[in-house]
């Protein structure tokens, strides 16, 4: 330990080490000597779980090219120096002539036989006369590949070494004795793989016998607590899904996993058994959330967990409080929304961030909607309608309806020369139905509209014609005909970032839009009457 005075009064090595030891001492539980006794032991890996090859060649393929390396010399005295004179001719250097190649590749797929690291050298003889090159050196080095696949490239942390040894040896003295040139180079692929960084299936290193004894390294982990299961010789551990992330720099939901452990706090519970909707009157129902392992795990014993649960308005813990399973029951009389959490609690532990899930008690709330103005086409009577409240667990029916709802989204499309068209929306869970009744409503759009021209430089121009859709009831287009330009529209012009630039109100069948002044771009045109969208545009303004 080297010499400090600090603080003052102990000076020297003796004095600074009794300090240091006794603070040690006195951070530590009694007789532990000053270190820790109840240790918690976590991984965080890089590689991903899901146990697969990588999904493109980004990261290379089993028996693939990994990076080839070309050295050319130069002779001494570069290009164009003599090299030696015989009977008066003079024999010159006249280019860079390869002296050494080397191929390198992944390791092939199993059963498969390839060639992974080939290499040549050559004496070269360089003159004016041409060159000529006697190979002096060949080696090869050929594997087939084992049971269990391409260890190159099994899921891992990922780490550009390939690019590591790219850059010094492209940059290294070129132009003057040799040139370098690395071809075929792989940026990412596997530095250590997943298993690895897990300790997969090594309780003890004595687990060890040779390597038929390692793990698989293409074992799918997903879906498995390879602590519950006594797989891993730590007490908690993190690892990506399905996508490798780079060694040493974890994904953002790895960083909270090592923030949490490093501040000593307990992990958010998940739940095993949730139940979204209860009835009223029905019996106690189990809700439960997946335990953390404290059971066949290796070294000291860590704390137990406790599970605290909160339940809502209109709910009534009946059993469990503390453990990771609970009864839960429906208060009599009771009919709306409620939730239940949790909250995970350890010894010398912080609280976990709580878990906490809506429940609903009784059928299902009144759907909330909304109209989608800008999917909906007004002119030819079809209306677009968003469920704010949407739960892809509920069963959602209607009449009224052009075609079922999907995603939270459905059509309602009115008879030609209607003004309106109404429609029924029925969600469905255990406990029953809610209908909602509501009505679509469509302006007379007995014209449509034209833009030109398009690009537009000075002026744009928008036309106000009448419709002659078909479709629309001879009712209406005589309507339409009646009134013929004479309907108000509002036209606004919009950029790409929805910021608006221009907006008129016109009340005969033509509108001139000044823009010149504008920025050259594309613009989206939106044309309202009745108080609706009825089209759209797209236009470009060019100068």
């Amino acid at each position: 330990m080297a010499h400090y005075s600090y603080p003052s009064g102990i000076g020297g090595a003796p004095g600074f080490r009794d300090h240091f030891m006794l603070t040690l001492r006195d951070n530590g539980e009694r007789n532990s000597a000053g270190y820790p006794v109840h240790l918690r032991r976590i991984a965080l890996a890089n590689g991903k779980l899901d146990g697969l090859l990588p999904s493109n060649n980004a990261e290379g393929e089993p028996g693939g090219s990994i990076f080839d390396v070309n050295i050319y010399t130069r002779f001494w005295g570069g290009v164009g120096a003599t090299l030696i004179s015989f009977f008066g001719v003079s024999y010159q250097t006249t280019s860079a002539t390869t002296s050494a190649t080397t191929h390198s590749r992944f390791l092939p797929n199993p059963g498969s036989n390839a060639v992974i690291f080939s290499g040549i050298t050559h004496q070269v003889q360089n003159g004016k006369w041409g060159v000529t090159g006697f190979p002096t050196k060949i080696k090869a080095a050929q594997v087939t590949g084992g049971a269990q696949g391409c260890w190159d490239l099994a899921p891992g942390g990922l780490r550009s070494t390939h690019r590591q040894l790219h850059d010094p040896l492209e940059g290294a003295a070129q132009g003057e004795l040799y040139k370098v040139s690395v071809t075929d180079v792989h940026d990412n692929h596997c530095f250590i793989p997943t298993i690895s960084a897990l300790g997969f299936q090594y309780q003890s290193l004595s687990n060890y016998q040779s390597t038929s004894s390692l793990p698989n390294p293409f074992t799918n982990l997903l879906g498995r607590d390879l602590v519950c299961t006594g797989e891993i010789p730590f007490d908690a551990y993190y690892a990506p899904a399905t996508t490798n992330t780079f060694h040493v720099m974890p994904d953002n939901t790895g960083l909270l996993f090592l923030g949490r452990e490093l501040s000593r706090t307990a992990a958010t519970p998940t739940f095993a058994v949730f139940k979204a909707t209860l009835c009223p009157g029905s019996s106690a129902t189990a809700y439960s959330v997946n335990p953390e392992c404290t059971a066949s795990r290796p070294g000291q014993a860590q704390p137990a967990t406790t599970y605290v649960w909160t339940v809502g308005t209109g709910l009534q813990l009946i059993s469990g409080q503390g453990t990771a399973s609970v009864q839960i029951q429906p208060a009599s009389g009771y009919t709306g929304n409620s939730t239940v959490q949790v909250v995970a609690t350890r010894s010398g532990y912080a609280a976990s961030a709580p878990l906490s899930r809506a429940v609903r008690i009784g059928p299902p709330e009144l759907i909330d909607l909304q109209e989608d103005s800008e999917a909906s086409d007004p002119c030819l009577n079809i209306a677009w309608f968003t469920i704010l409240n949407y739960d892809p667990l509920l069963t959602y029916s209607g009449t009224g309806l052009a075609g079922r709802v999907g995603d939270g989204r459905f059509r309602v499309k009115g008879r030609p020369g209607s003004s309106s068209a109404a429609f029924t929306i029925t969600v469905t869970n255990a406990c029953g139905s809610t209908s909602t009744s509501s009505v679509a409503s469509f302006p007379d759009c007995g014209y449509r509209y034209a833009a030109h021209p398009n690009p537009a430089d000075d002026d744009l121009t928008i036309e106000q014609t009448s419709n002659d859709n078909s479709s629309f009831s001879a009712a209406r287009s005589a309507s339409a005909a009646a009134t013929a330009g004479s309907t108000p529209f509002t036209v606004r012009l919009y950029d790409m970032y929805g910021t608006l630039h221009m907006q008129q109100t016109a009340s005969a069948a033509t509108l001139q839009l000044p823009v010149a002044t504008l920025p050259a771009g594309l613009y989206l045109l939106r044309i309202e009457a009745g108080g609706k969208l009825v089209e759209s545009h797209q236009l470009q303004i060019t100068h």
